[in-house]
């Protein structure tokens, strides 16, 4: 029970080490508010080398990289959706966290509604063909 305990807490510090570095560069030059606009950017955006992780959570040298120009972009006066639009250009809409309903990206919405119908209609239909059979 001891040697659980211990790997327990030894699991728990090693996990929180990593929230506490993920901001570690030059976080100094802006202020309250506009920190908080670059925390919301960096969540809004993914890293391109973790799979399935935000900006926010990575500590790729990619995601340190595009903290700081995030960071940059901010304080040089920049809008976020300018910023975003900039991140788009550079590197499409694949670094956005919520991926963008346009012409694209149909596909990707509707193939889950089409699946689930025809999921639904087959069930349907085999669950009539066995309350005919039961009877």
């Amino acid at each position: 029970m001891k040697r659980l305990i211990f790997i327990f807490l030894l699991f728990i510090s090693f996990a929180q080490n990593g929230v506490n570095n993920a901001f570690s560069a030059n976080e100094d030059f802006l202020s309250k508010d506009q920190e908080l606009r670059a925390i919301k950017l960096f969540k809004a955006t993914k890293c391109m080398t973790c799979s399935g992780e935000s900006l926010y959570e990575s500590q790729s040298a990619f995601a340190v990289e595009m903290r700081s120009f995030i960071r940059r972009q901010i304080v040089s006066g920049m809008t976020d959706e300018q910023i975003l639009d900039i991140l788009k250009q550079r590197y499409g809409s694949a670094i956005l966290g919520d991926t963008p309903y346009n012409a694209d990206t149909y596909f990707l919405w509707i193939t889950p509604i089409f699946l689930a119908v025809i999921i639904t209609v087959f069930m349907a239909l085999k669950l009539g063909r066995l309350k005919k059979s039961a009877q």
